[in-house]
Formats: structure tokens, C-alpha cells, sequence
């Protein structure tokens, strides 16, 4: 009888440090999909590039500002081969979903051949481009601010 008991005791304390493994794993998050809209990007982005564009090499810094309606101006401060230059754009840009669940698009400047492909990161918070213009090799970050 007193055999029985323990080996009751013992399959009883077994299950439950098995079920106190079990219950103490954390759970996995579970993230939304983020849905991906022109409307992800609104509002003030701080961003710089550099590369080579023109025949030339280049630096910038720029400040974005999206509407969330697919429109977007810039300011740009660039240095091109030594000189300081700066530019107000202005364009629309357009997202998708990308085939890997992800949000990516284009931005394009008025009147110009330099496209940008993006993608987002962070919920919109991130934006990483490349220019796409047959004259370069640009990489840009963009921040929100």
C-alpha cells in the first residue's frame, strides 16, 4: 500500500513539474500585419544618401515630408564633388505589398529620371531607397522624426 502511495506521489509530482515547464515557456508574439498604404508614410523624415551619381561622388542630407496621400517635398543639402549645393523637390510615391509580406515602393521626383525604390522598416519609421537613375549607385536612409 505504502508503494502504491509514493508511486502515485511521484507520478503526480512528475506532472506537475511537466506542466510547470510547459506553462512557463513564453508565448510567442504575435505582430499584425502592417498594412501597407501610401498612408504609412506621413509626416517629417530626416534622411542622408551617398554614392555615386553624375560621373560624380555624392553626400546629402534632407529633410522629407510626407503627406500620407502619396505626395512628398524635399530639402536637400548636397555635396558633389566638392561643391555645396541645395535643392527643394517635391513628387509622389506610391506602396505596395511586396511578396514577402513586406511594404515597398517608389518614390518620384517631378520632371526627373531619378526614381527611388523603397522599402519600409519599423512600421514606416524606416524607409531605405535606392536610386534608380541610369547615371548612379545611391543608397539613402530616411528616419521619422
Amino acid at each position: 500500500m505504502k508503494r502504491a502511495i509514493f508511486g502515485i506521489a511521484g507520478l503526480v509530482v512528475s506532472t506537475l513539474i511537466v506542466l510547470g515547464i510547459v506553462i512557463s515557456r513564453p508565448v510567442p508574439k504575435v505582430h499584425a500585419a502592417i498594412s501597407c498604404s501610401n498612408s504609412l508614410l506621413s509626416g517629417t523624415y530626416g534622411a542622408y544618401y551617398f554614392g555615386k551619381l553624375g560621373g560624380g561622388t555624392v553626400n546629402t542630407v534632407e529633410v522629407w515630408s510626407f503627406d500620407g496621400s502619396a505626395n512628398w517635398t524635399m530639402d536637400e543639402f548636397q555635396m558633389n564633388n566638392g561643391v555645396l549645393q541645395e535643392f527643394t523637390l517635391a513628387g509622389t510615391y506610391h506602396l505596395a505589398n511586396s511578396s514577402n509580406g513586406g511594404c515597398q515602393g517608389t518614390i518620384t521626383p517631378s520632371g526627373s529620371n531619378q526614381t527611388r525604390e523603397i522599402v519600409t522598416a519599423n512600421g514606416g519609421v524606416e524607409v531605405y531607397s535606392i536610386i534608380t537613375a541610369s547615371t548612379g549607385n545611391v543608397t539613402e536612409v530616411m528616419k521619422k522624426q
